[in-house]
Parts: structure tokens; sequence; C-alpha cells
């Protein structure tokens, strides 16, 4: 399976869309670095490390400084102002920057797929939860270095979506 193709079906189980955004407000977790770790350990089968994270943020750090981020922010303040914002002529607006952050993403998570090392095993089940629970505190620790603690409760929704 495709990364952006598992980015879009797990972000829908419940749950998911709820915990990837508590770690992305509370820990300065990149969602799109987190849910490749998630897509390489639980649909690939790979056990990840700490070393696999700092590679893939590595690899798209620029672009989520430079285009994500400005663009989440931007999206983010129409929701409140300045005037005329918020309101039905500054919607259209805001939608429009919603689909551009989207295809930023989107662009993240195909350069994340290229650099990942070609490989095809499947993980059973079980071995599939205890893996994607390594990877996610792989990333809460690169990205939220000591606070896997008070992030526990997304943390376990991540997993029990697998």
């Amino acid at each position: 399976m495709r990364l952006w193709d598992f980015a879009l079906d797990y972000y829908r189980r419940d749950g998911v869309a709820a915990a990837c955004l508590a770690l992305q407000d509370q820990g300065d977790v990149d969602v799109n670095v987190l849910i490749h770790a998630i897509w390489r350990a639980a649909i690939r089968g790979e056990a990840i490390a700490q070393g696999d994270v700092a590679d893939a943020d590595a690899s798209v750090a620029a672009w989520r400084q430079s285009i994500v981020l400005p663009l989440r922010a931007l999206r983010r303040r129409l929701k409140t102002g300045p005037p005329p914002a918020p309101g039905e002529v500054t919607e259209k607006l805001r939608g429009r920057i919603k689909a551009a952050e989207l295809d930023a993403e989107h662009i993240e998570l195909d350069t994340l797929e290229a650099m990942t090392p070609e490989r095809s095993s499947s993980a059973d089940a079980s071995d599939a939860r205890q893996s994607t629970r390594t990877a996610v505190l792989h990333v809460l620790e690169h990205f939220a270095p000591g606070r896997s603690a008070s992030l526990s409760h997304a943390v376990e929704a991540l997993v029990e979506a697998i």
C-alpha cells in the first residue's frame, strides 16, 4: 500500500485525527513523519529506529518549515481574523489555502516514501501494534523529548487504530 493511500485511510479511523492533532499541537510533531513511521512499522513490518525518524525528518524539514507550516498558519489565522475574516467572503480563500496545504502535505508524504528503502514484508496484527507503539514513541522522542507520558492518550489511540 502506498504511503498516501495509507495516510488517507488511517487518518479517517476513529481517534486518529484527534490524536495526530494533539501530537502536532502539544508536541510539535510533524504528522507526516509520524504517519510515515507508522506506515513503515504497521504496513511494511519494519522495526523503526530513532535514526529512521531523524532521517525522515531531515528529508522534509525544509519543506515543512518553508511551505507546510506557513500555509497552516495562514489557514488557521483566517478562522479568527483579521477583518474581514472570518466570514463568507474569506471562507473561500481559506478553503483554497486548505487545499494547497493538503497538496503540500501530499508532496511531503511522497518525498518520505521516495526516501524509504524498498521492502515488501507484512507484520501480523500483534507485531504491528507493538511496532507501531515503538515507532510512535521514537517520533515523540525526536520531536518532543520527555513529553511521551503527557501524550500517552494520543499514542494509545494511534496504536488502537492499527
